[in-house]
């Protein structure tokens, strides 16, 4: 007599609920295979991303990777200052070089 079609609205928002949640499931993994992509590349352990997902301490982490000299900046250093000091590459030498032009 006074059915209202309650349980069809309930069906509604609980499939609604369940698609979002698998969309979300999906971003957040998409998210955390970056997360580790980008620390690797910067020569630290993908475990850090572990630390991101503790509060306060995620901003810590972010701070820290901010300011800190990486560990592939501090390899591209040294290999400017070794090249640096090897100094500036000159002509291939030949048999001898130019001895043989005069």
């Amino acid at each position: 007599m006074g059915s209202t079609g309650g349980g069809s609205d309930s069906f509604h928002f609980g499939a609604f609920f369940v698609l979002l949640s698998i969309i979300w499931l999906a971003l957040a993994i998409v998210m955390i295979i970056a997360w580790v992509k980008i620390i690797s590349r910067e020569g630290y352990s993908g475990a850090w991303v572990l630390i991101a997902l503790v509060p306060l301490l995620n901003v810590v982490m972010f701070l820290v990777f901010a300011f800190k000299e990486s560990p592939a900046q501090r390899e591209l250093k040294q290999l400017r200052a070794w090249a640096a000091s090897a100094g500036p590459p000159g002509p291939p030498m030949y048999g001898g070089g130019s001895a043989g032009y005069r």
